[in-house]
């Protein structure tokens, strides 16, 4: 139960995953198959988000989503389409929230593989000694392993990394408008030279428990700076 297992004092973020072929709503040997999954993939997303800024005032995080390569081959010299394009749906759904503002402000994909291959036979599982590519023991080795060499599917991470980073919090923005402006430095005046003072009221922009010159240059750094 998606609120039950979230409602806790020591819970800060709420999670879940996304797995359109495990759970039936994409058979990769049927591509027609793909836009209906993509629909229910982003519905599911948006429902958990909404009950977790409803109903528990938390963010949410999508934890894990994958989707098989091009007819659910492993290896990894074959197309990646579908995951492309699920990749992008899925980066795409949680950077808008997290730019409106909006319960669902992160999302990890599976899974990092990097240099790693799946041993020839390619979809055999997982043995002592074999390389480690992100799927688990027990599936079939390349699965959803995202490798080095997926320049498509590369690109949309970057991308997407790229434009969550935009939003990130930018040095000097104490009012947190995204701006960096004279009511700013008015705020960050304030505590000019203060020392054991906490988080300052935002003004320690090091985090160093003080106010002092190196925060001045990161703030003149980002000055009238907005985004």
């Amino acid at each position: 139960n998606f609120v039950i297992d979230h409602n806790g004092p020591d819970i800060d973020y709420t999670t879940i995953h996304i797995w359109p072929q495990n759970w039936g709503w994409y058979n990769p040997s049927n591509p027609s198959t793909y836009p209906g999954a993509e629909t229910q993939s982003i519905n599911y997303l948006r429902k958990h988000a909404s009950m977790a800024n409803v109903s528990l005032n938390k963010p949410l995080v999508l934890e894990e989503f994958g989707l098989a390569r091009n007819s659910n081959s492993y290896d990894p010299c074959s197309a990646t389409t579908y995951r492309d394009l699920f990749y992008d749906a899925m980066f795409a759904e949680v950077y808008f929230s997290a730019e409106d503002g909006n319960a669902a402000v992160g999302a990890n994909f599976w899974a990092w593989a990097g240099e790693g291959r799946p041993l020839v036979p390619y979809g055999s599982t997982w043995e002592p000694g074999d390389p480690w590519i992100g799927d688990p023991p027990h599936e079939n080795q390349g699965w959803y392993s995202v490798y080095d060499s997926d320049a498509s599917t590369l690109n949309i991470i970057s991308a997407y990394a790229a434009d969550m980073y935009a939003l990130g919090p930018i040095p000097g923005d104490i009012q947190l408008d995204r701006d960096v402006d004279f009511i700013d430095f008015a705020l960050f005046a304030g505590h000019w030279r203060a020392s054991a003072c906490g988080q300052c009221g935002g003004a320690d922009l090091t985090g160093d428990g003080s106010v002092n010159a190196d925060d001045l240059a990161l703030f003149a750094d980002n000055w009238l700076m907005e985004r």
